[in-house]
């Protein structure tokens, strides 16, 4: 299977440039008539600290899962940037606005997950499984439907639930004849957790009592990968390997949708304002030269009813 990884930071990285860095509006001019001011704004972010996910904090502001080093920013407008130490070898990836207004994040080599007081108070709660000897693998956390955080446990094949107190709970995934890596995770309109395994090449639902039900996708290798919320209150999911949209309505039915024949290895993918799907995807130039592209899909009713 092909991994994501590096497309996916690469697209982090360039979002991160783009939406992160405060309201200052670039300025032009034509003759003596100023141009109106552009609609993006970009700030520098100081060092050399990859950004692996950034959330809309419960505090207003945006925070930022920094590795390596492995740290926490707080951004707030104008632009001032503070980052808060993560222990060592955690390796953070996922982080999220709790419900208690606190933030919450994976750490994936120390097999814990992080909870970080706006003013900075740092607390870590220590997951109970080890996977042959190592960590069992936090990677994806949302906020689900219960008021609990919900998070994939990728080496243990387990999804796992921990209350704003830090009490946890795991839950094991059926077993398979491979070994799972699990995808993204995301709140139902059903009030269920869903997620994706692209090894499984499945889109699973898993409810707040721990009850699993998985939907293998009708074609082989197609590898699920990232899913979000549809306007039209389906799930929407990319599908990596197969240059393709899938959607799963709430009651488990399967459709897919083919990309234009330019555009590759579609990932991170929510839904806009405007109720379109946007996602972002690679145009492949050469074996060696590609180009990011931010792609809107127009769902099949709006479509129908233009």
């Amino acid at each position: 299977m092909k991994t994501t990884n590096a497309l996916r930071f690469r697209c982090l990285g360039w979002m991160a440039a783009t939406l992160l860095l405060g309201p200052l509006f670039l300025l032009g001019s034509c003759g003596n008539q100023p141009s109106p001011p552009l609609p993006f704004a970009t700030f520098p972010l100081t060092g050399d600290h990859p950004v692996r996910w950034l959330t809309a904090g419960p505090d207003g502001n945006l925070w930022l899962a920094e590795n390596p080093p492995d740290q926490l920013g707080r951004f707030t407008l104008p632009g001032k940037l503070t980052e808060f130490p993560i222990p060592a070898s955690s390796t953070l990836r996922s982080i999220t606005g709790g419900p208690d207004g606190n933030l919450w994040f994976t750490e994936l080599e120390a097999g814990k997950i992080g909870r970080l007081t706006p003013k900075g108070k740092l607390t870590e709660f220590a997951l109970p499984t080890v996977h042959g000897g190592f960590s069992s693998g936090p990677v994806w956390l949302i906020t689900g439907p219960d008021g609990n955080l919900w998070f994939t446990e990728t080496f243990a094949n387990q999804i796992g639930r921990i209350t704003p107190q830090g009490t946890v709970t795991e839950f094991s995934l059926p077993e398979t004849r491979g070994a799972r890596q699990l995808g993204e995770i995301i709140t139902g309109p059903d009030g269920n957790v869903w997620f994706t395994d692209p090894q499984q090449n499945t889109v699973g639902r898993i409810t707040s009592l721990g009850v699993v039900t998985e939907f293998p996708l009708p074609t082989p290798q197609r590898s699920p990968d990232e899913i979000t919320l549809g306007p039209d209150a389906n799930l929407w999911f990319t599908e990596f390997d197969a240059n393709k949209l899938g959607r799963i309505t709430p009651g488990g039915k399967l459709t897919e949708f083919p990309l234009l024949a330019f555009v590759q290895d579609p990932t991170v993918i929510t839904a806009g304002a405007d109720r379109h799907l946007w996602f972002l995807a690679l145009q492949q130039h050469s074996a060696l030269t590609s180009q990011v592209l931010l792609v809107r899909f127009t769902l099949p009713h709006l479509r129908s009813a233009a």
